[in-house]
């Protein structure tokens, strides 16, 4: 979700399953648990173009692309 006032994307990831799952978002890991949430917000900079892929266990990738 693009935040313009904080001038970050924030990139929300749920874990519905019932194991943690770490996922790996601009050479930083996180772990979320079971059933929890979070919410990491990437610092961009303002009419910028940016690109990075999100990626976590069994080839799980999703890639953001936009402009801020």
């Amino acid at each position: 979700e693009k935040n313009c006032a904080e001038g970050t994307l924030d990139v929300t990831a749920l874990n519905k399953g019932d194991e943690p799952f770490t996922f790996q978002l601009l050479d930083t890991e996180y772990t979320i648990a079971p059933g929890e949430t979070r919410t990491v917000p990437v610092p961009l900079p303002e009419d910028r173009p940016y690109d990075f892929t999100v990626r976590g266990p069994a080839g799980f990738e999703q890639r953001f692309t936009g402009v801020l």
